[in-house]
């Protein structure tokens, strides 16, 4: 009897301890997904990319026969229900990564660090750094691509790819350019 008095005790002792244990880690990860996985981030991710969308929802909708009177203001719409409805799920889907990727210790960790100033600074500052690099990243991407056809024109050669139509070759290359 002692013997089951002690592992029942355990039991409870063992679940109590976890409960509080992943409290801490619950309400940890609860901060740090608030403070991290934001409107304002998501929104400065679409705005970065506002003039390509609007251009293709522009030409969806003129083939299909839609005329928008405000097409900004409806951009607008969208994006403001779009992201909020996005947000929520993609905090609630977060806090599973992070109990999947880092340990109990970690998260403790991540979530001291986000408290700090250098944390804080860090959190209000992603979005800027986002659209920085967005453009940044558009920028060097069209500088790649002009020098893209000749490494690719060189790499064809020594790797002895043929393309059976020497305009078709061209035509290729060209398209790149």
């Amino acid at each position: 009897m002692l013997k089951l008095r002690n592992i029942a005790a355990s039991i409870v002792f063992s679940t109590l301890f976890t409960g509080s244990a992943m409290a801490g880690v619950n309400e940890d990860l609860e901060f740090i997904v608030t403070e991290t996985v934001t409107a304002e981030l998501f929104e400065a991710a679409l705005q970065s990319q506002r003039q390509l969308i609007l251009s293709a929802m522009n030409n969806d909708l003129q083939e299909k026969g839609i005329r928008v009177s405000d097409l900004d203001s409806f951009m607008d719409i969208i994006m403001e229900e779009f992201v909020a409805s996005f947000t929520e799920e993609m905090q609630k889907r977060t806090k599973d990564i992070y109990l999947d990727l880092f340990t109990k210790s970690e998260i403790q960790g991540i979530a001291a660090f986000y408290q700090t100033a250098p944390g804080q600074a860090l959190i209000q500052k992603t979005p800027a750094l986002m659209t920085r690099g967005a453009d940044m990243g558009r920028e060097v991407g069209r500088s790649s691509v002009s020098k893209l056809m000749p490494r690719v024109t060189r790499r064809m050669e020594e790797e002895g790819i043929i393309i059976d139509s020497p305009s078709v070759t061209d035509k290729l290359l060209n398209a790149f350019n």
